[in-house]
């Protein structure tokens, strides 16, 4: 298997485990200085700070329970995007604590590193589209 390969698999791991809310297996992904950017989320529940560290991770849970009645990440597509990232094309669902509903196409970057998530944060339509296109050529 690839490091590609293998980013890919470490990648789709992590937002299976973020599906059930299954913080023991994020853990195992996660590098402990890991840092994420979830926007909706931290803009209702922290101020649109990122979360950071094993620590972040819990702290991400309780803020999804808090801010969210339901909330899915849906993962449609992965792919390489070259030096340790992946390309995640998905969609949100969500309905916030007060009726806040968000139905959106969302892609995110995922940085890996020694098979260990290090960070994550969403991209621009463009910017992924972007990737798509160098990968594609180079492939």
């Amino acid at each position: 298997m690839g490091e590609g390969d293998r980013d890919l698999g470490v990648v789709k791991r992590a937002f299976e485990a973020l599906s059930r809310r299954d913080v023991e297996t994020l853990l195992e992904v996660a590098s402990p200085d890991v840092e994420f950017l979830a926007p909706a989320t931290a803009t209702l529940a922290r101020e649109g700070r990122s979360y950071r560290g094993h620590d972040g991770i819990f702290r991400y849970m309780r803020d999804v329970a808090r801010v969210w009645e339901e909330l899915e990440l849906i993962p449609h597509r992965y792919r390489s995007a070259g030096d340790g990232q992946v390309l995640v094309v998905g969609r949100v669902r969500a309905r916030g604590q007060g009726g806040y509903i968000v139905d959106e196409g969302v892609s995110w970057l995922v940085d890996v590193h020694d098979g260990k998530v290090t960070g994550s944060r969403p991209c621009s339509n463009e910017e992924a589209q972007a990737i798509d296109v160098a990968e594609s050529a180079a492939a």
